[in-house]
């Protein structure tokens, strides 16, 4: 097995799709290390959560463009498109997505977490 394909099946044994209101969010559990430097770059609890969770999410499915629900704005219903950007818009204008999407993380991280250490004998 190469290294790209050993990276490729880890990464898929750390993937979950979570639901909220009727969309899909594809996600990856991150390791330990990305956790550790994430958290020592970002002194700021919320920022770190947020970086945490744009590091993780891989997609979206049925998430238009008016999802943003952007005051006084006539938003077309079309898919909104992944990307960096459009990720830090979703979470500016959803915080009540983005609070859900960072718990549901968070306790995948967690269960993860005890899981490993019940494999250590902890």
């Amino acid at each position: 097995m190469s290294p790209d394909e050993l990276r490729t099946a880890i990464e898929r044994s750390r993937r979950f799709s979570h639901e909220l209101a009727g969309h899909r969010f594809d996600l990856v559990l991150p390791t330990q290390f990305a956790i550790d430097c994430i958290s020592a770059e970002q002194k700021h609890f919320p920022r770190m959560q947020r970086q945490m969770l744009a590091t993780s999410l891989r997609g979206w499915q049925q998430v238009s463009v008016r999802d943003l629900k952007v005051d006084d704005a006539d938003l077309p219903d079309e898919p909104l498109a992944f990307t960096p950007e459009s990720v830090e818009l979703l979470f500016n204008q959803r915080p009540d997505w983005e609070s859900a999407l960072m718990e549901a993380l968070a306790d995948r991280i967690a269960a993860r977490r005890k899981a490993l250490e019940e494999q250590a004998g902890n």
